[in-house]
């Protein structure tokens, strides 16, 4: 199978009847017919999302400095 020259849909949907998924109708209709069909499913993984949360706020932590203290009242000045 050629992977140079392929065309992608993309749609949300979720499994039907415990092994079936819908492709909806604008999407199906762009589908060619008698064609062998590459398909992909994407999941999201929310524990994966957290770990990168995590990270991102200890590596946002890590470059604090007792230095940085000065600037953690600068707004509530500002504003009153």
């Amino acid at each position: 199978m050629r992977t140079d020259s392929m065309k992608a849909f993309e749609f949300h949907t979720q499994m039907q009847n415990g092994d079936s998924l819908v492709v909806p109708a604008e999407v199906a209709k762009e589908l060619p017919r008698e064609t062998p069909l590459r398909v992909i499913v994407l999941i999201e993984d929310e524990e994966e999302e957290k770990a990168w949360i995590r990270f991102a706020n200890e590596q946002f932590l890590e470059g604090y400095d007792e230095s940085d203290a000065i600037y953690d009242g600068l707004y509530g000045k500002e504003n009153s």
